[in-house]
């Protein structure tokens, strides 16, 4: 007895993909900031998937600190459509827009940061502080349509996005503010 999967759209593909680095955005070589697409307009239900940006100052700084010291490690990946129907790639940011709008706000010296030997922002930042920065590798969960047949219906039309923002930020269970306040309090 065979399993049937034909509900499943193997047309469509997920892969996790280096896009570029910070620098890369810094000096627009390989992408720029209007590659990406941070609020991914929904025709078929006339909204944004993405909310407004809504970290704060504290927040902003906290991530680009989190590079400072923690480039090496693995970061969370950004979940990232490619899409490539208007002639050029754009990103079409489905989970990272906080992080990605913190990161180009950063290269604007939108955002202070505060770690030892420097305070201030990317403008007054010594050089080798801004390599170390700019060697940040944003790599993403890429999902692209391979179909061949244009006319067969993907999984990326809108509802999939939708569902896949869905999987991503809202199946799992939010930390709780205390518990996150003790394992802070354990290091800071």
């Amino acid at each position: 007895m065979s399993f049937d999967m034909s509900f499943l759209d193997f047309e469509s593909y997920l892969s996790s993909s280096h896009i570029c680095h910070i620098r890369d955005i810094a000096n627009g070589t390989r992408v720029k900031e209007s590659d990406f697409d941070l609020d991914v307009y929904l025709p078929t239900f006339g909204i944004n998937l993405q909310r407004p940006f809504v970290w704060d100052a504290m927040q902003q700084s906290s991530f680009i600190e989190s590079i400072v010291y923690y480039r090496h490690r693995t970061f969370p990946n950004f979940a990232i459509l490619q899409d490539n129907s208007g002639g050029h790639i754009i990103w079409r940011v489905v989970d990272g827009k906080q992080r990605l709008t913190t990161i180009f706000k950063w290269l604007k010296g939108e955002v202070s940061i505060s770690v030892p030997g420097f305070e201030g922002t990317i403008e007054t930042c010594p050089d080798v502080l801004r390599r170390h920065i700019g060697r940040f590798a944003i790599t993403a969960n890429l999902c692209y349509d391979g179909r061949v047949d244009k006319t067969v219906k993907s999984d990326l039309d809108d509802t999939g996005i939708v569902k896949w923002f869905d999987l991503i930020n809202f199946t799992g269970t939010p930390q709780d503010l205390e518990h996150k306040q003790k394992l802070r309090s354990l290091i800071y």
